[in-house]
Order: C-alpha cells, then sequence, then structure tokens
C-alpha cells in the first residue's frame, strides 16, 4: 500500500498550520484511515501542546531520530486511544523537542536530510500508513522545502493578511517547481465580514492554485477543553465541516 505524504507549509508564523495539520489528520483517522503527523518544525515544535503530550506520554521524539540515537518507529506514538477515536482509523504522531538544549543542539550542529526524508519513508511504509502530514517550519527554508519534493501534495496555510499576499506568492511558486502542479492553499483566520464565495475565486486567481477551504478566525478554536481537538469538540460546526471537505480534497486528489 503506498502512502500518500502531504507535507503543509506557511510563509509566516501564526499561521495555524500546526492546528490545521493535526485537525485533518484527526479528521482523517476518523474516516478509518492510518494517519500519522511528524513535528518537523524543530526550532518551534507545538503539535505535542495541542495532542496534550508531555514526558508522561512520550520518552523520545524527532529530535532524538536525527541525532542517531533512536529509529524512527521509537518516536511515533500512538494517540489513537488518547483522543478517542474509535473504529479502524489510527492516530500516530512523532513530536519534536520543545527543550532549549534539543533545539540548540541541532541549531549548532543541524542534521542530515536524507536521514529526515529516509525516516518519513520507513514511517510510512513499517506503519502502514495511508496518509503522512508533515509540519514543516514557517519560511522559505532548506529544510522544510526539501519536504515538497518527497511530498504527493502540498498545502499552503496562508492569514487573510496583505502583509502575507507576497511571501505566500512566492512560497507557492518555489512549491509548484518542486511539486509540479500539486499545490493547493487553505486561508485561515478570515476576519468577519468576508465570506469565503468572495475569497475562493479571488485567492485562486491571485495564486494559480486551487483553494481547498476558508477558515475565519474563532476564538473558541484555541480554547483547551481537556486538551480535545477543536474538531472532536464541535464535530458538526461549520468550521470541522470546511476542514472535512479539505481532508477529502487532499485525500482524493
Amino acid at each position: 500500500m503506498m502512502s500518500k505524504i502531504i507535507s503543509i507549509h506557511s510563509y509566516r508564523r501564526g499561521s495555524g498550520k500546526t492546528s490545521t495539520a493535526v485537525n485533518l489528520g484527526v479528521l482523517m483517522a476518523l474516516q478509518g484511515m492510518r494517519v500519522a503527523v511528524v513535528d518537523a518544525n524543530l526550532q518551534s515544535p507545538s503539535l505535542h501542546i495541542l495532542l496534550g503530550l508531555d514526558e508522561r506520554h512520550i520518552s523520545y521524539r524527532l529530535n532524538d531520530y536525527l541525532a542517531g540515537r533512536i529509529d524512527i518507529l521509537t518516536a511515533a506514538f500512538d494517540a489513537t486511544a488518547l483522543l478517542g477515536i474509535t473504529g479502524e482509523g489510527e492516530f500516530f504522531a512523532v513530536p519534536a523537542s520543545p527543550e532549549p538544549r534539543d533545539i540548540a543542539y541541532l541549531l549548532r550542529h543541524g542534521y542530515d536530510l536524507d536521514l529526515l526524508h529516509a525516516g518519513m519513508r520507513a514511517l510510512a511504509e513499517t506503519l502502514k500508513l495511508e496518509v503522512l502530514i508533515i509540519d514543516n517550519p514557517a519560511g522559505l527554508l532548506e529544510d522544510n522545502l526539501s519536504l515538497i519534493a518527497i511530498a504527493d501534495k502540498t498545502l499552503i496555510v496562508m492569514r487573510y493578511d496583505s502583509r502575507e499576499f507576497q511571501g505566500t506568492s512566492v512560497l507557492v511558486g518555489v512549491a509548484r517547481k518542486l511539486d509540479g502542479a500539486n499545490v493547493t492553499l487553505l486561508v485561515n483566520e478570515m476576519p468577519a465580514g468576508i465570506s469565503a464565495q468572495e475569497v475562493i475565486p479571488l485567492m485562486s486567481e491571485k495564486f494559480a492554485c486551487p483553494v481547498i477551504g476558508v477558515i475565519p478566525h474563532l476564538d473558541e478554536m484555541f480554547i483547551s477543553d481537556e486538551k480535545r481537538l477543536f474538531v472532536l469538540r464541535e464535530p458538526s460546526h461549520p468550521v470541522t465541516k470546511t476542514l472535512k471537505e479539505a481532508a477529502n480534497q487532499l485525500i482524493r486528489t
């Protein structure tokens, strides 16, 4: 079975990229798929926060694999039961370390990009994943751009903010050169008073790529309720439906 690798990017930090990655992954798992989300944002990791993971759940992280201390599977945590996902679907998380010493170590010594790529392929094959989602650092960096090349689909998350338009346009252009036509866009943090029906054709034309969803600004997206994710707390919310449609588009195409 071939895994679909989805690489998620943004031009600027604070776009909601990690939240999007996790919620999309959970929605796929709820549909019965075997899914993993990898926190490749090694300088500013947050996957563990969204999932409520700490040392009680995980002993090793992606940093340990990249430092050569473990194999990639040792860094994978089965969060299916923790999230309350039932049925055939499974959700795995590969968090990165938030410890300053671990972040400083990688900044000082760097890591082998080929090793990271090999780890992603091994994770997908060994866990028999149907979808592998990679949450990348923001910006135009060699590390995250290199992961576009091994992905089947690239999703770029942007806030509806004119300051992001130029940078996102450059990121879309670079991603398209690395990943052919398999680049899509999700618009996040849409201000009140602007409809998705207005934004989708406008952004599709501006960036010359499909827009698979428009998410309005919602304070409740960031409210923690026993560490349950938004799509689990609010399964019938219009935003959950939009994310579900986006997940289905990423799976199908």
